[in-house]
């Protein structure tokens, strides 16, 4: 098995996705010992340098530790278990999952704005260019610490009186129920990124730091899509879980 050669993901990025994947999958579970760097470039035929930047980048975050003389074992525990989040993405929305857990959030909108004519929102949203995408974005925080950066687009058509929606209180997902498009399925697609300057400044960390990146296409029960969203997570105090059905093929 070989790395895809995507020319836009560096094969040190598609590396650190392919051991978060196994790691999400538990075909590398909690405390286990990860394969030695050469045995994985072997596997995957990528060089032991390009494996060695994935690992590192995944222990700085917190997802793996390395021991000298023994090799690199998955963390029991990440950093920070106080504030720790289990994103089950069965579940919809990153408020309600913490409320679930306990979790205190805090929510501090940072722009808010009505889009037009933009083909990249109109393409995640099925629209045509000329009908309105209202964005939102907002800082997530626990104990005024910053765990997740938030940028949602929905159709306007759906949502006309959002903009008067004071979301730094109301929750978007409590939003469109009552609006009655209630997510009810999804795409989500996970990856990591290096911050970039913007993120880094909100999310209080060093330009280049590894974020998760989490993007949903959501839609109501008529398959409207009501919502596009990049979601950008603190690794250190998130924990991913996916769930698939393999009895109707619906991925979670």
């Amino acid at each position: 098995m070989h790395l895809l050669n995507n020319m836009q993901e560096p094969l040190y990025k598609q590396a650190e996705q392919l051991i978060l994947r196994k790691i999400a999958n538990h075909e590398y579970l909690p405390g286990a010992k990860l394969p030695g760097t050469r045995q994985l470039a072997e596997k995957y035929g990528i060089n032991r340098l390009t494996v060695n930047k994935a690992i590192n980048n995944l222990s700085q975050a917190g997802i793996l530790s390395k021991k000298p003389s023994s090799g690199t074992y998955v963390n029991k525990r990440i950093k920070n278990q106080a504030n720790a989040i289990d994103l089950n993405f069965s579940n919809f929305g990153l408020m309600s999952i913490i409320k679930r857990q306990g979790v205190v959030l805090n929510t501090k909108v940072v722009n808010k704005d009505i889009f037009h004519g933009i083909p990249y929102f109109s393409h995640k949203l099925n629209l045509n260019e000329s009908e309105d995408v209202f964005g939102i974005h907002r800082l997530r925080l626990i104990r005024n610490t910053p765990v997740a950066l938030e940028y949602n687009y929905v159709p306007l058509k759906f949502f006309s009186d959002i903009n008067q929606i004071d979301f730094n209180r109301v929750g978007l997902y409590d939003y469109m129920i009552s609006k009655k498009h209630k997510v009810k399925h999804n795409n989500t697609r996970l990856i990591t990124i290096n911050a970039e300057k913007k993120e880094a400044n909100l999310m209080l960390v060093k330009e280049g730091s590894l974020l998760f990146k989490i993007q949903y296409i959501n839609s109501d029960a008529d398959y409207n899509i009501v919502e596009y969203t990049e979601s950008y997570l603190l690794p250190q105090e998130v924990n991913p879980n996916f769930k698939v059905n393999y009895n109707n093929t619906e991925k979670k």
